[in-house]
């Protein structure tokens, strides 16, 4: 780069003018419509055959605070073999699960019912305006800054991703608060100025507060967007930029303390029990003693809580009595034993290549249709350790992800180099991503590996943008270096 700024002041050049309002607005339309089709197409809402995610018994936590029941002959929609998208209206459950998803559920609920494909339509008109504000924010300094947007837009053609919005789960909220995260990170890397850069500080606050406001295990997203608005003021708008990462703290702290309680109120004894038998006693074995229970729960380690209970394994009483100090436990001797911590992450980092969740099927459901047989289990659920193992182990590439994580954490800490090149924004954007694939996989450890595909399935998404933005980072680099050796001045041979 200083080469070619050398040149182009011997050359006389004026340094390039910022791109023309029209033009913003042409890179802003052309994410938003990139967008938009990615997810009208991957989800079937454009086609006519929904792709969507079947309730597994999640569902109820959020179409019964929002006052709706499935439109079944049963009154339910867990394992019935296919999705279902309409609902009536019914009594509102009491102390309801307080997600963001809910309240978009209650939008599209009307006097006579829901239809998840509204929702689902409504998911992508979000995401449209995240992507057009996003895409208006990049373009601010350069035209050719709008490229880091595509490593985040890629993955949304991926129906993998995108059948979560046709669904009565938390996951679509945090879907679309990791695009806006990682949306505001792509802006924030290109130095916006102005008011353009009150936008870029607006979308990572936003994206930060959906993602505590989905599901306490998005927490880490939260801490990496405060952390790249902290990092994006420089020497000049450090105040502004320091406020926001406060404010980003303060309001999705409360919102993670809120929606922890709730968690902990109902779900703490099962949590804590698929802690200890999936993962502490698996990868630390002969731990229970340590962790006050009897010697012989070992016997039932790898046996999570669902599909048989806590009946008749030892010491789940002991867990169920005190839920909270045996998690303690649990990671007091995870942090005596490193060796056990990097192979649980490992396992979560592997599991992001599972993110199909096969055993939720994805076509709707209609009556006549063959239910899911309740008890079956799958090693994409973990409630076996032999399944996991022999899951993870048939995989393919299973080394992938963690590769690639790996490389974007590297690819970082060189982007932290002073410069300006497109190469080193994606270097940056890269790391970003990367250390919030890996947060996502650790924090969807507190439940063990129960059901690990789909908690660490955001960490999927996340997984799948580094990737695709090494590959600009790569390009990048690639069309700097022929670039400079284009307008290097040829030095005269003696």
């Amino acid at each position: 780069m200083d080469a070619l700024i050398a040149f182009r002041a011997r050359a006389k050049c004026p340094p390039p003018e910022r791109p023309r309002r029209i033009v913003r607005a042409a890179a802003a339309f052309a994410a938003a419509i990139f967008t938009l089709a990615a997810i009208l197409i991957s989800t079937g809402l454009a086609t006519g055959t929904v792709v969507g995610a079947a309730d597994n018994g999640d569902g109820s936590r959020l179409y019964c605070g929002a006052g709706l029941a499935p439109a079944t002959p049963g009154g339910n929609s867990a394992w019935l073999g296919g999705v279902v998208l309409h609902f009536v209206p019914a009594a509102r459950c009491p102390d309801p699960y307080p997600s963001l998803a809910q309240v978009l559920l209650d939008v599209v609920g009307t006097g006579s019912g829901a239809d998840l494909r509204v929702l689902g339509a409504l998911y992508a008109l979000v995401f449209t305006a995240v992507a057009a504000c996003a895409g208006w924010v990049a373009t601010s300094r350069g035209v050719r800054r709008a490229v880091l947007l595509v490593p985040v837009i890629m993955p949304l053609w991926d129906s993998a991703f995108t059948r979560m919005l046709i669904s009565t789960f938390s996951e679509p909220v945090g879907l679309l608060a990791a695009f806006t995260v990682a949306c505001g990170i792509a802006a924030a890397v290109t130095r916006p100025v102005g008011w353009d850069r009150a936008l870029m500080l607006g979308l990572l606050a936003v994206g930060a507060i959906g993602a505590a406001w989905a599901k306490p295990a998005y927490a880490p997203l939260a801490l990496v967007a405060a952390a790249a608005a902290a990092l994006s003021g420089g020497r000049r708008a450090w105040r502004a930029s320091v406020a926001t990462a406060a404010g980003i703290g303060v309001v999705s702290g409360a919102l993670f303390i809120h929606l922890s309680s709730l968690q902990t109120r109902h779900y703490a004894a099962i949590n804590s029990h698929n802690l200890v038998y999936t993962l502490a006693l698996t990868e630390m074995p002969g731990s229970a003693p340590a962790l006050g229970l009897p010697a012989a729960a070992q016997n039932a380690a790898g046996r999570a809580y669902y599909p048989a209970g806590p009946e008749g394994v030892p010491g789940a009483d002991v867990v169920a009595a005190a839920p909270g100090a045996v998690r303690n436990r649990v990671l007091v001797e995870l942090a005596e034993h490193p060796a056990a911590m990097v192979r649980a992450l490992s396992v979560a980092v592997q599991a992001t290549a599972g993110r199909e969740l096969s055993y939720l099927p994805s076509r709707a459901w209609s009556p006549g249709m063959s239910p899911t047989p309740l008890g079956q289990t799958t090693g994409e659920q973990a409630a076996d350790a032999a399944q996991l193992r022999t899951w993870l182990a048939g995989l393919p590439a299973p080394w992938w992800p963690g590769t690639v994580l790996i490389a974007g954490c590297v690819v970082g800490l060189v982007g932290l180099r002073r410069g300006h090149t497109l190469g080193l924004r994606a270097a940056r954007l890269a790391g970003a991503t990367a250390v919030a694939g890996l947060g996502l996989s650790a924090a969807a450890l507190a439940d063990g590996y129960f059901e690990i595909a789909k908690h660490v399935w955001l960490a999927a998404y996340m997984v799948d943008v580094t990737a695709w933005v090494l590959v600009v980072a790569g390009a990048a680099g690639v069309w700097t270096m022929c670039r400079r050796a284009r307008t290097s001045p040829v030095r005269p041979q003696e």
